[in-house]
């Protein structure tokens, strides 16, 4: 069975022009998350691949360039703290986005301290998700 998902008419769409060239890793464990998130993306037209862990998120980035990466914090196998350090470690640059159901003082810090770019609170809202994609487009897609 399939899931359809409606945005909200005020939801703010990516930059046009630049969607379509947009690729994008969805790490996430939940599947209805990763459902959610990926049909928003793909109603931009973003390519999105997805991954439910850290260490599905590190084979595919070994092979594949993102130009976002959109990583949860709590999974099993490896979170989202470790994948990041790893890639972080072996130099990888391209921005990585948190996404966590955490929104305590104090979280938004230690996820930049782990390597992260941004962060985004879950249950995730397509125009929050929308202007955080915006924001870490590559400046010449």
């Amino acid at each position: 069975s399939s899931v359809s998902i409606s945005l909200p008419k005020n939801a703010k769409a990516l930059k046009k022009a630049k969607a379509a060239q947009l690729s994008v890793l969805l790490v996430e464990d939940n599947d209805i998350n990763r459902l959610y998130a990926r049909s928003i993306l793909k109603n931009w037209n973003c390519d999105t691949d997805t991954a439910e862990n850290g260490l599905v998120a590190i084979e595919k980035i070994k092979n594949q360039e993102y130009d976002v990466i959109l990583m949860d914090i709590q999974m099993p196998e490896m979170d989202g703290y470790a994948a990041t350090q790893w890639l972080r470690s072996r130099h990888y640059r391209g921005p990585i986005v948190a996404l966590t159901a955490h929104a305590m003082d104090g979280y938004r810090e230690k996820c930049l301290t782990a390597g992260m770019d941004d962060y985004l609170t879950k249950p995730l809202k397509a125009a929050d998700l929308a202007a955080t994609v915006n924001r870490w487009q590559p400046v010449d897609a």
